[in-house]
């Protein structure tokens, strides 16, 4: 078959010489695009967080957790310093794509090491075939944003989580709580991962752990306030955590912001969850209702599945991948506010769940064929649409820069993997052949 092939020529080699030249290669075109405003304004945050301790309290609007501030503004302050000068912002620009574009290498290797874990015979070739899929790539250091850093951290996060179930080894406990963390500092919109990825630890935190192991558990949380005492905040705030949530960008108050949710079929980008009213309530508050709703569902669905007696290891740990991945798919959906990269944590978790190997084997597994070729197609229209948004000459693309078709692809993608596999549907009990 074409996938055996192209895994006997994948060696690990060949496999490391893309993850490093493919995002390199795709920087050479983008170098100098992107989202023009997101990217001003992280030059505004190096220069508020050059200037002292205080910028949280006297910045220009800062409101990312401190492990994103310092993803924004780290690398630009080191060749600052190296120069001798602060950075104006098209050498700021070089800087904040280059640590982007490592960002994506971290990423290749990290989905190459969790779909080796979850059992896909083809672990290289389905995180360069992930990479090179629109979404991946056009949300991350083309457009000048750090999404792909979390994302990175959550996938490393699950992987290492599995690592230390099927061992019990407390570095790769500890590497998996970090990384948790890590994410949480990064950008909010990796809290909804969160609950998903803490299962798959207490997956193996019931029967592998040792007294110790509790206590690396308890310490963890500590690491969401290890900034705090070298950050100058007004006294009402006891965190910086607690200051960035009380700052939030307040998206929720608009309908939609600039993104693809089934709120987009009621109204256009800009209206204000207000004028959405039923029953007494607006857009907003119906937005959290459905996904508290989507949760309590997707939380029955995966206990169902782990509680199934002829349910594996592997398949048990791609369904709280796949949970972590739909509780994110369900924030980009249902909340209001969204914005069009809000997809960006959903589509690599929930590919690296279920792998493309089915596209390849048609029409043995109907319904996992339809999940990977619904995957593809919300992959490629979700990543279009993002590019749409900072590519004049695809703005006037109806079908490519209206987010419509994102939010109906990525509902059917949603209520596919909802649906219950028949055994003959069901992936084999060793690796399957996704790819």
């Amino acid at each position: 078959m074409i996938s055996s092939a192209l895994e006997e020529r994948l060696s690990a080699r060949a496999f490391a010489v893309l993850a490093v030249a493919l995002p390199i290669a795709l920087a050479c075109f983008h170098l100098h695009r992107g989202h023009a405003g997101d990217i001003e304004f992280f030059h505004r945050w190096y220069l508020a967080v050059k200037d002292g301790p205080d910028f949280y309290r006297d910045g220009p609007g800062i409101n990312y957790p401190i492990v994103g501030v310092l993803l924004v503004t780290g690398p630009a302050l080191l060749v600052d310093r190296l120069l001798g000068h602060a950075l104006d912002l098209t050498t700021y620009t070089l800087v904040l794509k280059s640590t982007l574009v490592l960002g994506e290498v971290a990423l290749i290797l990290a989905s190459a090491r969790l779909a080796h874990a979850l059992g896909h015979a083809r672990p290289r070739s389905l995180a360069v075939v992930l990479y090179l899929l629109p979404s991946t790539w056009a949300g991350g250091a083309y457009f000048g944003q750090i999404d792909v850093w979390g994302t990175m951290l959550l996938v490393l996060c699950a992987e290492r989580a599995i690592a230390y179930r099927r061992s019990g080894n407390a570095l790769a406990l500890t590497v998996a709580l970090c990384t948790l963390m890590l994410a949480l500092l990064t950008k909010q919109l990796t809290l909804f991962a969160v609950p998903a990825l803490a299962a798959l630890m207490a997956w193996g935190l019931r029967s592998r752990a040792r007294p110790s192991h509790w206590v690396l558990v308890a310490l963890a949380p500590v690491l969401l306030l290890l900034a705090d005492p070298f950050l100058v905040l007004e006294a009402r705030y006891f965190s910086h955590l607690h200051f960035v949530l009380a700052h939030g960008s307040g998206h929720g108050a608009l309908v939609v912001a600039s993104g693809a949710s089934l709120w987009s079929l009621f109204a256009g980008g800009g209206a204000p969850s207000s004028s959405l009213v039923w029953l007494g309530m607006d857009a907003q508050i119906w937005g959290w209702l459905a996904f508290a709703a989507a949760l309590l569902i997707l939380a029955l669905r995966t206990a169902r599945e782990l509680r199934d007696p002829v349910t594996t290891d592997p398949a048990a740990d791609r369904a709280l991948v796949r949970s972590a991945g739909l509780s994110q798919l369900a924030m980009a959906l249902l909340l209001t506010g969204v914005h069009e990269r809000y997809l960006t944590h959903a589509i690599p978790l929930l590919i690296l769940a279920d792998g493309l190997g089915p596209l390849l084997r048609w029409p043995s597994s109907s319904l996992r064929w339809i999940r990977a070729a619904l995957g593809v197609s919300v992959a490629v229209v979700s990543g279009l649409f993002v590019l749409s948004t900072i590519e004049p000459a695809l703005e006037s693309l109806p079908i490519l820069s209206r987010p419509q078709p994102t939010a109906l692809l990525a509902l059917a993608w949603a209520l596919s993997l909802l649906v219950p596999e028949t055994p003959a549907e069901a992936p084999p009990r060793a690796a399957d052949s996704s790819g």
